[in-house]
C-alpha cells in the first residue's frame, strides 16, 4: 500500500471546503480508532501542546518547536501543522525534519487488513493526526506540538489531550462553523482543553475576549499565563518572542536553564509568512487569508520595509473566505497602490467596484509575476504558494 493511493480515497475537507459536515461531526469514531491502536494515552514524561486561535498558529508552532529542540532540554520535538504549502510531508516534523514517504509507506504496509479498514474510515485530517501521534511515539518525542485545524471543540487534535494550550490571535473566520462573533469563536477554540490541561498561554487581546478567557480558566481550574510584553513589532517577531516566553516558562517549571533571546538569531524563518521571494524588486509572500490577518500583515511590512511606500498586491482567496472585507482592508491602506485579484472558477470571485482593483486570470497572474518590476506582495491563500512556486521553476 502506497500512502498517496491510500490518501486519495479519504475525505479531504481542505479540498472540498464543505465544512458544513462539522454540524453533525463527533470525535467518538476517531477516539475509537486511537484506542484500537493504543494511541489514546500520552506517553510518560511527554509534554503535549495544542495551539488554537485564528491567526498565527502556524508561525507559533514553528517557533515553539525550533526553539524547543535547540534548547537541548528535550530528546525530540514533534510538530503537527496544517495545511501544507507544497508537500503533505510538511505536516509532520521532528526537530524540523519532515516525515518521509518511506516511513508512511512502511507503516501502512505493516498494518493488517482489519486495521487498514479502520483507518479508511478516517478523514484526511484525522488520518494525518493519527500518523503524527504514532510517528512521535515511535521516535520518542518528549515535546509534541499540535496545531489545531479548525476550531478546537471538534478538532481531531483535541484527542491528544494537551497539557498546555497556546491561544493565538482571535478574529472572525469560518464563522458559519465556529460562530458569528469573536466571543463564540474563542469559546469554540478554548474547548480543545482536556483532562490533562493545566495551563493556557496567551497574550493581551480585546478586553471582552480576555474576560471570557479568564472566566473559562477559572471555571476549569486552569492556570492562565499572559505574555507580559506588548511591543509594537511585526507579527512574526512578536510570535517569536511569545514562543520563547512559552518555552522558558516550561523550562522554569522543570527547573531547567532558560534561554536568552540570542537563540532567536539562529531560528530559520517560516515559509509562507512574510517570505521574501525576490529582493530586487522586493516580492513578499504571505498566507494571510482573513481581514484581521491582512491588517496585521500590512502593519508588519510597514515596520519591516519603511522605505517601500507603495505596493502592488496580488490577491486570491478560497471561496469560503471573506474576499470583500479583505479587499476593503487592502484598498483603504495607503501602502496599497493596486490590487490584482485572481478571479476564476477556482477562486473566490466576490469583489468590489474600485479603481484600485483589477480582476485577472491565473494565466494573467503568471505573466505579471514573471515580469514584475515593482515592490509586490502576494497574499490570500496557502493554495497560492504552489502556483507561485510553479511560476518560479
Amino acid at each position: 500500500m502506497e500512502v498517496n493511493q491510500f490518501l486519495s480515497n479519504l475525505t479531504n475537507l481542505e479540498k472540498t471546503r464543505n465544512f458544513n459536515v462539522f454540524k453533525n461531526y463527533s470525535l467518538q469514531d476517531f477516539q475509537s480508532v486511537l484506542e484500537s491502536f493504543c494511541l489514546h494515552e500520552k506517553p510518560k514524561d511527554t509534554i503535549r501542546i495544542s495551539i488554537v486561535g485564528t491567526n498565527g498558529k502556524g508561525s507559533v508552532g514553528h517557533f515553539l518547536t525550533q526553539i524547543g529542540f535547540r534548547s537541548n532540554s528535550f530528546l525530540n520535538v514533534g510538530l503537527y501543522t496544517s495545511p501544507h504549502l507544497l508537500t503533505q510531508n510538511e505536516r509532520i516534523q521532528i526537530n524540523g525534519k519532515y516525515i518521509s514517504d518511506e516511513w508512511m509507506n512502511q507503516t501502512l504496509n505493516f498494518f493488517s487488513e482489519k486495521e487498514l479498514e479502520k483507518l479508511k474510515s478516517l478523514s484526511y485530517f484525522e488520518f494525518f493526526t493519527f500518523l503524527a501521534i504514532l510517528f512521535f511515539k515511535d521516535n520518542t518525542c518528549n515535546l509534541e506540538v499540535y496545531e489545531a485545524g479548525l476550531g478546537g471543540r471538534l478538532d481531531a487534535t483535541k484527542l491528544v489531550n494537551p497539557d498546555i494550550v497556546v491561544l493565538t490571535k482571535i478574529a472572525l473566520d469560518h464563522t458559519v462553523i465556529l460562530g458569528d462573533t469573536e466571543e463564540k469563536i474563542l469559546i469554540e477554540k478554548l474547548e480543545i482543553v482536556g483532562t490533562n490541561t493545566k495551563t493556557i498561554f496567551t497574550f493581551q487581546q480585546e478586553k471582552n475576549l480576555m474576560g471570557l478567557t479568564k472566566l473559562f480558566c477559572k471555571e476549569k481550574n486552569i492556570e492562565l499565563i499572559l505574555f507580559p510584553r506588548f511591543v509594537d513589532k511585526d507579527y512574526l517577531s512578536f510570535n517569536q518572542d511569545f514562543s520563547l516566553f512559552v518555552i522558558n516558562s516550561i523550562l522554569l517549571k522543570q527547573k531547567r536553564q532558560t534561554l536568552n533571546e540570542s537563540i532567536l538569531s539562529i531560528i530559520p524563518p517560516i515559509k509562507g509568512r512574510m517570505q521574501v521571494l525576490q529582493t530586487n524588486p522586493l516580492i513578499l509572500f504571505d498566507i494571510g487569508h482573513n481581514p484581521s490577518a491582512v491588517q496585521f500583515l500590512l502593519h508588519s511590512i510597514n515596520r519591516c520595509y519603511p522605505q517601500e511606500k507603495k505596493w502592488k498586491v496580488f490577491f486570491g482567496c478560497q471561496k469560503d473566505k471573506d474576499a470583500k472585507q479583505i479587499l476593503e482592508t487592502l484598498i483603504n491602506n495607503e501602502l496599497v497602490e493596486t490590487v490584482y485579484q485572481i478571479s476564476s472558477e477556482n477562486w473566490n470571485q466576490e469583489s468590489l467596484p474600485n479603481s484600485k482593483i483589477e480582476k485577472i486570470s491565473e494565466e494573467r497572474f503568471s505573466e505579471l509575476l514573471k515580469n514584475v518590476k515593482v515592490t509586490s506582495l502576494i497574499l490570500g491563500s496557502f493554495k497560492l504558494y504552489s502556483l507561485v512556486n510553479a511560476i518560479g521553476q
